[in-house]
């Protein structure tokens, strides 16, 4: 009998399809869960601003907060904290997103992983598992995580998952104070046969405060690593091409978030995504659905009271400004954030680009005071 040949496609080709189809109806195919916020480990540029569990929600109400996101239409579910496996029902929590059909993935540091947890993720692998590394060193490690032990217990944790064959991946936040192991963190994953990613952007904490901006990099440092990582920047030119040209809505959420994707917090939030926490529907007083077609579908139509030089700046595929940028660093939801201006324009000088954002000056790491705005619909300051 002449063998069948089975099609194969890649996860990129895949998901673009998934999402062609789902997109205009709004449906929730991606979504996360942060299980909990506290944490065994105290890292420097955390965004978390409590770590109590006071509150959480339980287990049962967390398997019934799946059940209706998969009914839904969810498909990939994140897990995250926090440290999620701080939690005793993490697995427990685990295993039914996993019999309800959904694409996990687990965000972890690796430090609380036992030979049990490592057994269940080998029999009922997730989809992936990325683990946070803050250094190749003990030093390093705990300059950032401050907590002594934490960086052996974090390796013994990534062998564990190595030996179940858990498909994973290493990433790390780079700051000033683990910059110079960035390196010798990507060599350590590859050494391991592991794919290795990271993000060179800290913001404040969810309430605004402002102290893990002491240790972000500076935006000529951000784009002094893109250069040193040719496909990043490849990758920055495609969004461009595919996405130049400035905003054609005045709507204030123009991602994803609240139409293809959704959050939700330890505490039963429903949110449109985890770093917004201005807007959430109680989980406690109604159920997935009700809170994504009514409360979650209304936030979206909240429009801008103004338009900020975001609005014509034909680099917005390269920089990260959103609302929850704005919210964390400013206290608004569209007053454009500085530090990720100044590195748009840096980007675009790296790549040869002839356009920069509104308000350059040729020369100068900083833009002109005040923004140019074009006041409409009055003078209210925007949404808040």
């Amino acid at each position: 009998m002449k063998p069948v040949e089975v099609p194969t496609t890649s996860f990129g080709k895949f998901s673009d399809r998934i999402h062609g189809v789902v997109g205009p109806a709004r449906t929730p195919i991606n979504g996360s869960i942060e299980l909990t916020y506290r944490c065994n480990i105290q890292c420097e540029h955390c965004y978390i601003p409590h770590r109590s569990g006071d509150g959480e929600l339980d287990t049962d109400t967390w398997k019934r907060v799946i059940d209706e996101a998969t009914e839904a239409g969810c498909l990939f579910l994140l897990i995250s904290g926090g440290e999620p496996f701080l939690r005793r029902d993490a697995l427990e929590i685990y295993l039914h997103a996993k019999r309800a059909g959904l694409l996990v993935t687990l965000f972890s540091n690796a430090t609380m992983v036992t030979p049990r947890i490592a057994e269940v993720l080998a029999d009922y692998p997730p989809f992936s598992m990325e683990v946070s590394v803050y250094g190749a060193s003990r030093e390093t490690y705990g300059r950032v995580a401050k907590v002594p032990g934490a960086y052996d217990q974090a390796m013994r944790g990534i062998d564990l998952l190595q030996q179940a064959a858990v498909p994973l991946t290493l990433k790390t936040v780079v700051l000033t104070l683990n910059r110079d192991d960035l390196d010798a963190m990507r060599a350590m994953a590859e050494a391991r046969g592991l794919a290795f990613r990271y993000d060179a952007t800290v913001h404040p904490r969810l309430d605004g405060n402002k102290a893990p901006l002491p240790i972000r990099l500076s935006p000529d440092e951000v784009v002094a690593l893109d250069t040193n990582a040719p496909e990043r920047l490849d990758g920055l030119r495609q969004l461009h091409e595919r996405l130049k040209g400035p905003s054609t809505t005045d709507h204030v959420f123009q991602c994803g978030a609240g139409r293809n994707s959704f959050h939700v917090d330890p505490f039963g939030r429903l949110m449109l995504c985890e770093s917004v926490h201005s807007f959430g529907f109680d989980l406690h007083q109604g159920s997935f659905r009700e809170g994504w077609e009514r409360y979650v579908a209304g936030v979206l139509k909240l429009e801008t009271a103004r338009h900020t030089r975001c609005h014509v700046c034909t680099l917005r595929a390269m920089c990260g400004q959103c609302p929850a940028w704005s919210l964390m660093e400013n206290g608004t939801l569209d007053d454009p954030v500085d530090y990720l201006c100044d590195i748009t324009a840096a980007r675009a000088e790296a790549m040869g680009l002839p356009d920069r954002p509104p308000g350059w000056q040729p020369g100068s790491r900083r833009l002109r005071r005040p923004p140019a705005l074009l006041q409409i619909g009055g003078a209210g300051g925007g949404c808040r």
